[in-house]
């Protein structure tokens, strides 16, 4: 009501919008994610977005994680090792994009694409 052209510039994506909210509105963008809640409970390696090194965590007492750490749907002891080895550290496939003062980030979507989970 307050910004009506906000409004009409979400009205297209009403239905999808909808389908992905829990208690807020449908037009309420910051969501609550339950649908994960059920994968973050169970094992899971989890990773931070910004690191100067492979930070691979093998989780298995089902922690919540912050906003700018993510997790991979496994709790396979041995992924979360090759991943934290020196081997895929070198070949910079969990690191990808280099930012300033030897800092690394990796987002879920790079990450998925260079290792092929998904």
């Amino acid at each position: 009501r307050t910004y009506p052209a906000i409004r009409d510039h979400l009205l297209p994506f009403k239905d999808k919008l909808k389908a992905r909210a829990t208690k807020q509105e449908w037009f309420e963008l910051q969501q609550a994610q339950l649908a994960y809640q059920p994968r973050m409970v169970k094992g899971k390696i989890a990773y931070q977005d910004v690191c100067n090194t492979n930070t691979f965590v093998l989780d298995c007492a089902g922690f919540f994680l912050a906003n700018t750490c993510y997790f991979i749907d496994s709790d396979e002891a041995w992924l979360a090792a090759f991943l934290n080895s020196r081997l895929v550290g070198f070949f910079g496939a969990v690191l990808p994009r280099k930012r300033e003062a030897g800092i690394f980030g990796s987002s879920p979507n790079s990450l998925s694409r260079r290792l092929s989970l998904t």
